[in-house]
């Protein structure tokens, strides 16, 4: 369990490393501080051993300066023609050929405790040696590795106590996110953390993206949601209805043939609310250029008035195509189509009889679609409400225009998701003209 947390891992490391660092250290700090004092001790030894060579030949000088030595605790034995000339009462070294014998000429001697001894040989011709010994030095190396290793571990502490504090503070981004996922609930995408400059600001981007996209998506729910259940009551109604009277007692075959007539109409405009609904939840600003492919824009029209032939006749309207540009453009197919479609069945649906309908598609810089009409019209105060979903101008929504008050509010956002604008035009009874730009 202590090792689940990030905070307890990357202490543990960080006290690793430090332990190795440390001791790495206190031991190349003792060893090059016992180096230093030995260098020392050799040239304080070796000046010694260089006076007195200079003063063999004057035996006076020597004893006085081996007696004004005696109180430096320096032990003094000159060697020369196979014997010991000269030893004070200060040099105690025993196994004195040993040393003679080796090639060093430096030797620290009985280094235990806080002092050392040492030796040092100067040799000159004729198998002479000068030996000074001195004793009880102060060993300073072993004083400094004994404070050395009673700071390390109030140090390791410090440190520790440091790295705890450096920790929390790197890692506060991270509690900040984990305190606001914990606040997220399915009504309150509200918590945001605050920008940052480090290295955490990417993280807090994408936390913050993410909290606005699943807001939006909630919200995209809970408005289909409540466009479902405000269309599909008055069809479903009417379904209930028609299948109660047909249960309640035994009919005639026309009587059971106008009911599931009835029944079959209001199923058809529920699979057609529902699809439109679907339509507009589908595609979103994230997701659409995914969906972009190459069409041409003039097959996609076409294709959409033949559709229409039929009611076009019916109403004997005159259709005139006024430009045709062959276009050819990165787009989503289905919602293109959708805005051919809507616009055009508005047009024939809310035309007179022996009216006009006239069709323009053209490329000057943007794409841009327009259809016009000769029907009844839209008051100034609507055209801004008649792109907001399920608003009918009619507000008995009379089964003669069979519509839902989506169609234009799928234009809208089709449009949109194409980085365009849509601009409506009317005047009451004199017609209707829509203009898309894309």
């Amino acid at each position: 369990m202590f090792f689940k947390s990030l905070k307890n891992r990357l202490l543990l490391w960080f006290s690793t490393v430090l332990t190795i660092i440390l001791i790495i250290f206190g031991f190349s700090f003792y060893y090059l501080l016992n180096k230093n004092i030995n260098l020392t001790i050799k040239s304080d030894l070796y000046k010694h051993a260089v006076v007195i060579k200079n003063l063999l030949s004057n035996k006076k000088r020597l004893d006085r300066y081996i007696q004004d030595t005696k109180s430096k605790n320096l032990g003094i034995a000159v060697f020369k023609n196979k014997h010991f000339i000269i030893q004070n009462q200060s040099f105690t070294l025993h196994n004195k050929n040993k040393f003679l014998a080796s090639k060093k000429d430096f030797f620290i001697l009985d280094d235990e405790g806080d002092t050392l001894n040492a030796l040092y040989i100067l040799k000159f011709r004729h198998r002479g040696a000068i030996f000074i010994y001195k004793k009880d030095i102060d060993d300073k190396g072993e004083d400094v590795g004994d404070t050395l290793g009673a700071l390390m571990p109030l140090l390791m502490i410090i440190l520790m106590f440091a790295a705890s504090r450096l920790i929390d503070k790197i890692l506060n981004p991270i509690k900040e996110i984990t305190g606001a996922i914990d606040d997220i609930t399915i009504t309150n995408f509200k918590t945001t953390i605050p920008q940052s400059s480090d290295e955490f600001k990417k993280l807090i981007d994408s936390y913050n993206d993410m909290i606005a996209r699943l807001e939006e998506g909630v919200n995209t729910l809970d408005r289909f949601n409540s466009d479902v259940s405000h269309e599909l009551k008055t069809p479903l109604t009417v379904i209930s209805g028609e299948t109660e009277f047909a249960l309640r007692k035994n009919r005639s075959a026309d009587e059971y043939k106008q009911s599931l007539s009835v029944i079959q109409y209001e199923a058809s405009q529920i699979q057609n609310i529902v699809s439109n609904l679907l339509l507009l939840t589908k595609y979103n600003s994230d997701n659409i250029t995914q969906s972009f492919q190459k069409c041409d824009l003039t097959d996609i029209l076409t294709g959409v008035l033949k559709q229409y032939d039929k009611k076009i006749t019916a109403k004997r309207l005159s259709l005139h195509v006024k430009a045709l540009h062959p276009i050819v453009a990165m787009v989503n197919t289905t919602l293109i189509t959708s805005i051919f479609s809507h616009l055009i069945d508005n047009a024939v649906k809310y035309s007179n009889f022996d009216t006009q309908i006239n069709i323009w598609l053209y490329k000057e810089g943007a794409i841009h679609f327009i259809v016009q009409d000769e029907g009844i019209g839209i008051q100034k105060e609507q055209i801004s409400k008649i792109t907001d979903r399920f608003y009918r101008i009619d507000p008995s929504r009379n089964k003669d225009t069979k519509g839902f008050g989506l169609g234009l509010a799928i234009v809208k956002q089709a449009v949109a998701l194409h980085h365009g604008t849509i601009t409506i035009t009317s005047k009451p009874q004199e017609g209707t003209s829509v203009h898309v730009t894309m």
